[in-house]
């Protein structure tokens, strides 16, 4: 189903946004 590959690209998304901030976090910090 189309819907169920949008979500996987939209978590992939997510988490690549979560682990950017992460090391932005560990780079501040």
């Amino acid at each position: 189903m189309p819907l169920q590959q949008n979500l996987k690209m939209m978590m992939n998304g997510i988490v690549m946004i979560l682990e950017e901030m992460c090391m932005l976090c560990l780079f501040l910090g």
